[in-house]
Order: structure tokens, then sequence, then C-alpha cells
């Protein structure tokens, strides 16, 4: 099961219908979007909402971000494990985690 964290303030429905285009809509059984609410990434709201979309609990979950401190951040605040999938190989890019496993 896969929800999608976004932070992306326009409209919803336009992002999508990028999806749709990209025929992966239909994969997501949760859509969160910053634009929704008041809340952008790190916080943990984002990711807790996602977790209650999906019906799931932190234990049952994981986060695969591409930020460090947004994506990684907001995992760790909402107690969710987390895997940094990122091109960049400077050792400074995990930031605060330096402990997060780095897919490149």
């Amino acid at each position: 099961r896969l929800g999608l964290v976004a932070d992306i303030w326009a409209e919803r429905e336009g992002w999508e219908r990028e999806l749709e285009k990209a025929g992966v809509l239909g994969l997501f059984e949760a859509l969160v979007f910053s634009s929704d609410g008041r809340s952008v990434k790190p916080s943990p709201e984002l990711f807790l909402r996602a977790l209650r979309e999906l019906g799931a609990s932190p234990e049952e979950a994981v986060v695969v971000g591409d930020s460090a401190r947004r994506d990684g951040g907001g995992a760790r605040a909402a107690g969710l494990p987390f895997v940094l999938v990122s091109g960049e190989e400077h050792p400074d890019a995990l930031g605060q985690f330096p402990s997060l496993l780095a897919l490149v």
C-alpha cells in the first residue's frame, strides 16, 4: 500500500491529473499535499495524516524520500522509519541524520 506526501503549494487537482497521465495515480491509497492544510515538511502532521488515511500505524510504515531534512525530519518527528533515496554524494547530504540508509 502506498501513500504520497508532497510539499506542493498548488491546487491538488492539477497534480492528480499529472499523476493520472503518468499512469500512477491509482497506485496511491493516500494523497497528502501541503496545500491541503497549513503544514509543510518537516512537520510530522503531513505524515501522520497519510497514516490515518491508510489506516496504518508507524510500525507498519516506512517513508522513502529524497530530502534528509524535509522527509527524514518529518518521518522522525512522526515516529516513522526513513530511507533516503538521493543522487547526492556529498557527505553532508545526510545533514543531521548521518545514520540514515542512503541509496544512491
